[in-house]
């Protein structure tokens, strides 16, 4: 069994641990889990924005729409919610997940239309 050392970069999945040594991460899983878990790392990462707060975020542009379900209106009607003074809901979009903890600025800040959250938001199993 290898000894994990403390070093630099540590990152986390749920429980799972992983520790970069010598440009390897290692623990927590074998080599295929690892593998996947740093292209998982490595891909961008968008946040939902909704009256200036993150509500929501995903790993691509319709996971992160999805998102505002968490801020959906009561009467369902999503161009009176995003119409309302403050509302202005946006995505950024970041380089990667790390990029985003690492506070870096976003590539690109996306206008979001009740339109395109309505059609993620239809995408949900019911």
């Amino acid at each position: 069994m290898r000894e994990l050392h403390r070093s630099p970069r540590r990152l986390s999945h749920g429980l799972l641990v992983f520790e970069e040594r010598g440009g390897e991460f290692v623990g927590g899983l074998g080599k295929l889990h690892q593998d996947l878990f740093l292209e998982l790392k490595m891909s961008e990462f968008f946040e939902a924005i909704w009256h200036g707060e993150g509500v929501g975020d995903g790993g691509d542009l319709e996971e992160a729409l999805q998102a505002y379900i968490a801020v959906k209106p009561e009467e369902g009607d999503w161009l009176e919610a995003c119409t309302a003074e403050g509302a202005d809901p946006f995505i950024e979009r970041f380089a990667s997940f790390e990029a985003y903890l690492d506070n870096a600025d976003p590539l690109e800040r996306i206008v979001v239309t009740p339109q395109m959250i309505s059609e993620a938001l239809a995408l949900l199993p019911s």
